[in-house]
């Protein structure tokens, strides 16, 4: 898995309890919950998401939870 990751410039973040100030990627982002519950604001629209929950957030979209 390693291998694949780094091969297809794969980053996978496993965050807990952080909180993100606006920001932006330049690339497309993939949000999965894991358990529990998360507040994403995209361009001031919450979006509260729980458990098992999945959004992709388009390229240089602001974006903070």
């Amino acid at each position: 898995m390693i291998d694949f990751i780094q091969k297809n410039k794969i980053l996978l973040d496993v965050m807990k309890d952080k909180l993100q100030e606006e920001h932006f990627h330049p690339d497309v982002e993939l949000i999965y919950v894991l358990d529990g519950q998360l507040v994403l604001r995209i361009y001031e629209k919450e979006f509260l998401m729980k458990t098992e929950d999945i959004i992709v957030v388009n390229a240089n979209e602001p974006q903070d939870r």
